[in-house]
């Protein structure tokens, strides 16, 4: 992993689930976003607590679980940042080994993450909100390929999954 692409680190020593949050979704206390929030409180009440790491570009402050935080790798400036907000999350996970990551609401991270990462990870997404509003799912065509990639999608309603699935080819 590129030193440079990480400032923090409180993390489990062989994490079996990376849970990816979005690049600038705060977790201290109360500046906490919707998706931090919902992740540390499954999170905090999960069997598989003691194996979660929980990865983000924010200062963890407090955040309860174990936390990896990871900065958008200098250089390369020719990327949009969270193009390399995606890739030092990916060379995080590959320095770490996680067979099972779970990234929320965010389609073009799951797409470089899953062209970085082996065939073998399990990616998981998880739609906080109503997917055809998002970028890289406003296309049935979109969400197609996302299905086809993704080891499972956890939509937070029947409301998102059903617009998940609108219009899309394939058993959900």
């Amino acid at each position: 992993m590129n030193p440079a692409s990480h400032q923090h680190c409180q993390s489990t020593a062989n994490p079996d689930i990376a849970v990816v949050l979005p690049m600038r979704e705060q977790v201290m206390g109360g500046r906490a976003g919707a998706v931090a929030l919902n992740v540390a409180e499954y999170g905090e009440s999960s069997a598989y607590r003691e194996r979660l790491l929980v990865i983000g570009g924010a200062d963890p402050g407090d955040f309860p679980l174990s936390y990896r935080q990871v900065t958008a790798i200098a250089g390369r400036f020719w990327r949009r940042t969270s193009e390399r907000y995606a890739d030092a999350v990916a060379d995080a996970i590959g320095e770490l080994g996680c067979p099972v990551v779970e990234m929320h609401n965010r389609a073009p991270l799951f797409r470089r993450l899953a062209r970085r990462l082996d065939q073998r990870t399990s990616l998981c997404l998880y739609l906080h909100n109503d997917p055809q509003e998002m970028e890289g799912m406003g296309s049935p065509s979109e969400r197609s390929v996302l299905l086809q990639r993704a080891s499972l999608i956890y939509c937070l309603s029947s409301y998102i999954r059903d617009r998940f699935l609108h219009d899309t080819a394939g058993p959900p």
